[in-house]
Order: C-alpha cells, then structure tokens, then sequence
C-alpha cells in the first residue's frame, strides 16, 4: 500500500481537482490521509463529501497546528509500506502512483524522484531538475542528491532556478520505513518559519542506499 498524505488548509478552490487526481490513480492500493488543519473556508466540507465517496479516504480534523504537525500527524496514522506527500493545492497524473512503484521495484531503490510543472493562470512551466531518468547507487545519492539539499555548487550555481527543486517532499515515492523506522518528523514551521521540507529530507537521505530520478 502507498500511504498519500495530503496536509488542508483553506484551499476550497483547488482541493477537489487534487482530491479528484487521487482516488482515480490507476494504482488502486492506496490509502489517502487528508488532515484539515483547522481551515475556516469550506476544505472540511469538501472532505466529508469525498470520504463518502471513497473509503480509501481517512479524514482527520485538528485545530490549526501548522504545516509540519498536519504532516506530521499524517504519519502516526499512515499503515502504507510506500509514502507520498501531496499538497492540497497540487494534482498528480492519474498514473503517478504506478509509475513511481514499478521503478521502485524494478531498481530496488529506496526514493523515486521525479519532475512537475509549476502552473500559472496564464502558462504552464515545466522544472527542470535532470535532463534524463537516472539511477543514484549509495554514492552519487549522497554526493549528487543528498550534498545537494544544502544547496547549489560549482557548474549547478548556472542555474539558481533550481536551488529548492530537490528540497520539496512532494514529487518522491518513499520507503515507509526510511522516515517511521527512524522517527524522523517534521520540525514546526512556526520555529524555523521555512525550510520544513529541506531539513526533513537532509534526515531521510542519510539513510537511503539508492534512489532514481523518472524525469
């Protein structure tokens, strides 16, 4: 099973098209874990209407916490072997999820990485982080993925576009065990203000032996 972890707060405007991209994933053997972080809009609502409509949807109401609890109280419920985070204001590929398994298991990777698109009201752009599918063995994970979550070095300073394009947790397929087994969590953002992201993937890659990168 691939445990999804969706993090809410007020995003009524978008949270049925990421909803939508979920349950219709052509890999089936998912449970999706939307944690309403105290929205005041109508995102609980919205919720409720999708957890009757599918009973892989898990919904859990909390008092405004922040961004970093949200997700953090979506990994105490998670049973999944496989995690993904996707944010409420996002959507995936109706084949994200069967993709990102197959390569798992075919590589016997720990992570599977992969590109997105940044959507604006006018275009559309695509990021751009490698050029190519690519798999890391335990040394060019740590020297290639992990050195670069600190920041860009030599001929990648070309590109200053791409400083926080590997930080981000969404966009990557774990294994459970790397983040539950270790107790890794997420810091409170209301401490360290940003960077959530960043921080908790400098913990997880200190224990991963190999990942792939689907561009």
């Amino acid at each position: 099973m691939i445990s999804i972890i969706v993090p809410v707060y007020n995003v009524e405007n978008y949270l049925g098209k990421c909803l939508d991209s979920l349950i219709n994933q052509t890999y089936k053997d998912i449970e999706i874990i939307c944690i309403n972080d105290g929205s005041t809009d109508n995102s609980l609502n919205i919720l409720r209407e999708y957890e009757q409509m599918d009973n892989r949807i898990i919904v859990i109401n909390q008092k405004n916490s922040g961004l970093s609890d949200a997700r953090n109280t979506g990994l105490k419920k998670a049973t999944g072997k496989y995690l993904m985070f996707v944010d409420s204001d996002d959507w995936i590929d109706l084949e994200t999820c069967q993709n990102a398994f197959n390569v798992m298991l075919k590589y016997s990777v720990d992570i599977v990485m992969w590109s997105y698109i940044r959507e604006y009201e006018n275009k559309s752009l695509p990021k751009s982080i490698f050029d190519n599918d690519i798999y890391f063995d335990k040394k060019d994970t740590k020297e290639k993925i992990y050195r670069r979550l600190f920041g860009l070095y030599k001929e990648e300073l070309s590109q200053p576009e791409n400083a926080d394009a590997l930080v981000t947790v969404w966009g990557k397929l774990y294994k459970s065990e790397l983040i539950l087994k270790n107790n890794i969590r997420f810091i409170d953002t209301k401490k360290i203000g940003t960077c959530e992201d960043a921080l908790f993937n400098m913990e997880v890659f200190k224990n991963v032996k190999s990942s792939y990168f689907i561009n």
